[in-house]
């Protein structure tokens, strides 16, 4: 939660909500994370054999229609182990 103040009194608060998915071995997830004004990516990370790497396949990606987000973990290369994680942040 944060908090907004002015002049030393909280004025309002604005509550965050976090979202973890992962992608692995040649597949992409989605998920539905709601209606929220704002979405952020806060974590990407790809990983393949305990190190990390990209490749042009993999990613995270946000998007929205109307207020409603998805967030989308590409894992396209199939590698083993092979995982991209994606994180996000939404208020």
């Amino acid at each position: 939660m944060v908090s907004c103040i002015d002049g030393g009194s909280v004025i309002g608060t604005l509550s965050t909500h976090n979202f973890t998915i992962r992608g692995y071995d040649g597949e992409s997830q989605s998920m539905n994370v709601g209606e929220y004004s704002f979405c952020a990516l806060t974590r990407v990370e790809i990983f393949d054999d305990g190190g990390a790497r990209g490749w042009p396949t993999e990613g995270c990606y946000l998007s929205r229609s109307g207020n409603n987000w998805t967030m989308t973990a590409t894992n396209n290369y199939g590698g083993s182990p092979d995982i991209t994680r994606c994180e996000a942040t939404c208020f």
